[in-house]
């Protein structure tokens, strides 16, 4: 506010007149006008903007500073990470962050945990699959004897919609 009311007034009174009068330096009052003429809108700071709302809409919003700042570089517009911040936020781009991992599982009971009888029975068939390349009569009823074990797994957990299938005769 001071320092606006300086650059209205300064062929009225001296600038060192008036800094002194409002309690300011000149120094913060020089860059102060530094930055009003550089923010006057030029065709490629309204270009790069357009460039930063494409980039947002295309990502679906999930590009930060730092993405942001390589795809511009990519297309051309030679920008660092703070150059970039500043476009989104001209453009009112915001990222969209990810949600916090929220632990849904309660651990801390007192109810008995079971051995996990389906991963080692599906690590078992893969064994028998990849190990056997001519099938024996052997093979064929251990296989057998697997896809029983994983189907009552299964039944047991519940989990019909969930198919086991093995093939250990060549097509």
């Amino acid at each position: 506010m001071k320092y606006a009311f300086i650059a209205q007034h300064k062929k009225t009174w001296p600038v060192d007149v008036m800094s002194r009068l409002l309690g300011v330096s000149r120094n913060p009052y020089y860059r102060y006008c530094q930055r009003q003429h550089e923010r006057l809108p030029n065709a490629e700071h309204e270009a790069m903007i357009e460039a930063v709302k494409e980039v947002a809409q295309s990502s679906d919003k999930s590009y930060g500073s730092r993405r942001m700042k390589h795809a511009l570089n990519a297309l051309f517009y030679p920008v660092g990470l703070r150059k970039a911040r500043s476009l989104m936020r001209e453009a009112g781009v915001k990222a969209r962050y990810r949600k916090k991992f929220k632990v849904t599982t309660n651990s801390d009971h007192k109810q008995p945990v079971f051995d996990n009888v389906l991963h080692e029975t599906l690590a078992l068939l893969s064994l028998i699959k990849h190990t056997s390349v001519t099938p024996t009569s052997q093979d064929i009823r251990a296989s057998a004897t697997c896809y029983f074990l994983v189907k009552t797994a299964l039944c047991r957990m519940r989990h019909r919609a969930v198919y086991v299938e093995l093939r250990t005769m060549p097509n």
